[in-house]
């Protein structure tokens, strides 16, 4: 065989090469991921290891006298338990909240937002948002949601309504950018992370620290106001809670801000703002967008 002829099969052993690598890329991003916690990827729940039970108020005496009642702990999931937060006191409280239960399925938003992944300060990825699908199940009391938001970025949180709040107990994700292998992370929060507090009132906070991932999440929760607002599934009115993440010392660094509309007559929200930038070693992922409901399972 001639050196032309050499050269000529070694390239097209190359690129038979990159052909395959690039076809194996996109089948690994589109492959569901294999989250630890919650059963499997956008179905009915399999396993059963949340567990829930009423929660008790609690009584005590502060330095000055004065006697408090708390609400009592979220259930747990595994062996978590949320400790008592109470609210800061506000004018015009909601009623004492019973959280329906949503249907599970798929439900569908409308997204607009750019995400960017990459290393070294070099973006390898940038994706513009235009649709996020949500699919819900239980496994008990605990709220499984799959979050598919392009071929690239899928992600879980499991979470427990009760009549104290919401309660994250447990997020993961999963990225896929470039030749880069794709990256999970996941965790459960111990205790688990208040995304809001019942009653509701303009102008309540809550604060708590969580453990998760190897390292520490402190967090500040506010309701900012009530307000109707209008989204492609229809007008509603909702209460303005935004939460304040930021990690430390464990895996991955940052901070997230999401802003969440939830309307208590659904048990859920129907509009999320988030901005999110965080630091694993030499890479970063940052995602800025915004999602409305456009439709839920019939």
């Amino acid at each position: 065989m001639t050196k032309k002829a050499t050269g000529l099969l070694a390239a097209a052993i190359v690129i038979a090469l990159l052909a395959s690598y690039t076809a194996y890329l996109k089948i690994e991003r589109r492959r569901p991921p294999d989250f630890s916690y919650g059963g499997s990827w956008g179905s009915a729940a399999t396993s059963s290891r949340a567990t829930a039970g009423p929660a008790a108020e609690t009584t005590g005496t502060t330095a000055s006298g004065e006697t408090t009642t708390q609400p009592g702990a979220a259930p747990a999931v595994g062996n978590k338990r949320a400790p008592a937060v109470k609210p800061t006191s506000a004018a015009n409280p909601s009623p004492a909240y019973q959280a329906p239960r949503l249907r599970e399925g798929t439900y569908r938003w409308k997204a607009t937002g750019t995400e960017q992944a990459g290393k070294g300060g070099v973006n390898f990825c940038t994706w513009d948002l235009d649709e996020v699908l949500m699919t819900l199940h239980y496994e008990n009391e605990a709220l499984v949601a799959d979050l598919d938001f392009q071929d690239g970025h899928k992600e879980r949180a499991v979470e427990i309504i009760n009549a104290d709040g919401i309660w994250l107990t447990f997020w993961g994700i999963s990225i896929s950018c470039s030749a880069e292998p794709t990256k999970k992370h996941e965790g459960a929060y111990d205790p688990h992370l208040p995304l809001l507090r019942f009653p509701l009132a303009e102008g309540s906070t809550w604060q708590s620290t969580s453990t998760t991932q190897g390292g520490t999440v402190t967090h500040t929760g506010k309701v900012l106001r009530k307000e109707s607002v209008t989204v492609p599934a229809g007008t509603f009115t909702a209460w303005v809670i935004e939460n304040r993440m930021t990690s430390t010392g464990g895996e991955r660094s940052g901070t997230r801000i999401d802003t969440r509309w939830f309307v208590p007559e659904l048990g859920g929200m129907v509009k999320n703002v988030v901005s999110n930038a965080v630091q694993d070693g030499n890479e970063h992922f940052k995602t800025s967008y915004t999602i409305e409901l456009s439709s839920a399972p019939a």
